[in-house]
């Protein structure tokens, strides 16, 4: 019984495994611009890249419902 409880608790968590920072960028970056989805305002599936930190792009999926930050080497 305690193994399902360990398990229970695994699986609660709140922990958004995307990075914060991209999703916000694919939720907002395109609002208000002929780019975003018209039902939503996300945007579209892609890179775009990031202007804080010009290494790295915003990738955006499934409809700008997801996003992460990733680098170049």
């Amino acid at each position: 019984m305690k193994i399902f409880a360990i398990f229970g608790i695994a699986l609660a968590t709140d922990e958004v495994p995307h990075d914060p920072e991209a999703l916000a960028f694919c939720h907002n970056a395109c609002q208000g611009t002929e780019s975003g989805l018209p039902e939503t305002g996300y945007c579209p599936d892609g890179f775009y890249p990031s202007f804080k930190d010009c290494d790295a792009y915003y990738l955006c999926w499934d409809a700008g419902n997801w996003g992460d930050k990733v680098r170049l080497l």
